[in-house]
């Protein structure tokens, strides 16, 4: 099996679109990227207070709303998004 990431705009897009049918609304979206002992580890998301939180290598992302109370966890599927090979 060949080592492939997802893309990031690929990940940004779905990102964006679960935020906001979960009703985060539809200004902006503020983006981090999470670095964990100097090495990538991730991105945060963030839109009308509402945060999303993937990390590399796991095949989903977690969304939080403004209270910080987790409400869903989405599968990051091949079917979903576009692949590209790891660098």
């Amino acid at each position: 099996m060949e080592n492939v990431a997802p893309s990031t705009s690929s990940i940004r897009q779905v990102v964006l679109a679960a935020l906001r049918a979960l009703g985060a609304g539809d200004g902006d979206c503020a983006e981090v990227v999470l670095v964990k002992d100097r090495l990538f580890h991730g991105r945060r998301f963030c839109l009308g207070g509402w945060q999303a939180i993937w990390i590399a290598g796991e095949g989903h992302f977690s969304v939080f709303n403004a209270a910080g109370r987790l409400v869903a966890k989405h599968p990051l599927e091949e079917t979903t998004i576009e692949l590209r090979r790891a660098a």
